[in-house]
């Protein structure tokens, strides 16, 4: 990681002003100025930007070490001038007094895992077989950890607090006035007939709206109580339509009955019937004849 990114992590992180910069600068026996400490701590893209170079880097380090464990006994140590990543990692670890454990809680926080031999391996020597290169991912994810537990807000003065609030009025104001004119513009009627949203409801139709037989028999049963005595019942009726004329059926021409002929029957004579026959005939032929037997 770039050297400049790491130092405007750090003096976030622990609200360090430019007086206290210079104070760690000066524990490992670094002399920066104010103009310095200001150059190196702009943004990248600032005409005054300047960058901090390993050895004034280390340097603070060492600084910050000594500032939150105290000077080393005994003769101080030729500074390490090697700088990566991993150097980074480890004098941060020992400035803030870490163990494996805090260091994965660190990263816990910003939801980074990772096990324990993993992050052994970062702090192991470089000729060792299980040394490991810290990348930047690693580092800025516990740059971000360290941001999270330790980074404390400055308390914003009375000035800071006025500003604050005139800025919150001033953004109220603003969005009751536009929400004044967006109510008002929508109760406008437009003339060319687009329906706005406060016009939305249904107008009531001019036509007339056709009666139905119940209504129409309702309010004739209402019109014929009144004024008449009680007791007395009216008859209403519904009007009929008139069914429209069935087509007349198709005659059909029957024949007639072809006549019948009449037969006489004879009902079956018996002995004696046909003796008293006889006997008449026999009378019938002696009266025509005139004779006498």
């Amino acid at each position: 990681m770039i050297n400049n990114d790491i130092l405007r992590r750090l003096r976030y992180t622990f609200d360090y002003d430019d007086n206290k910069m210079i104070g760690i600068f000066a524990l490992a026996g670094v002399k920066a100025t104010r103009d310095e400490v200001r150059a190196w701590l702009k943004q990248d893209e600032d005409a005054e930007y300047q960058t901090c170079g390993n050895t004034t880097f280390v340097a603070f380090l060492d600084g910050l070490i000594i500032e939150k464990r105290g000077p080393k006994d005994g003769p101080a140590a030729a500074p390490d001038l090697t700088l990566n990543n991993n150097v980074v990692f480890r004098k941060l670890k020992i400035a803030l007094n870490l163990q494996a454990e805090d260091i994965l809680d660190l990263l816990g926080l910003v939801e980074f895992r990772m096990s324990k031999h993993e992050l052994s391996a970062f702090f192991r020597k470089v000729d060792h077989k299980h040394y490991r290169e810290c990348k930047d991912q690693i580092l800025r994810n516990f740059l971000n950890g360290i941001q999270q537990k330790f980074h404390t807000a400055k308390p914003e003065s009375v000035e800071q607090w006025k500003k604050k609030v005139e800025a919150k009025t001033y953004v109220k104001g603003v969005k009751k006035e536009a929400k004044a004119a967006a109510k008002a513009g929508a109760n406008v009627k437009v003339e060319t007939g687009v329906k706005t949203e406060s016009n939305s409801k249904p107008k009531k139709s001019s036509s007339v709206k056709p009666v139905s037989d119940a209504e129409r028999l309702q309010k004739e049963l209402a019109e014929s109580r009144k004024g008449r005595p009680v007791g007395e019942k009216k008859t209403l009726g519904l009007k009929k339509e008139t069914p429209a004329p069935a087509a007349p059926a198709p005659t059909v021409q029957v024949a007639a009955p072809a006549p019948v002929a009449s037969v006489t029957v004879k009902e079956p004579t018996t002995v004696e019937d046909n003796g008293q026959d006889k006997a008449k005939a026999a009378a019938g032929v002696k009266a025509k004849s005139g004779f006498k037997f």
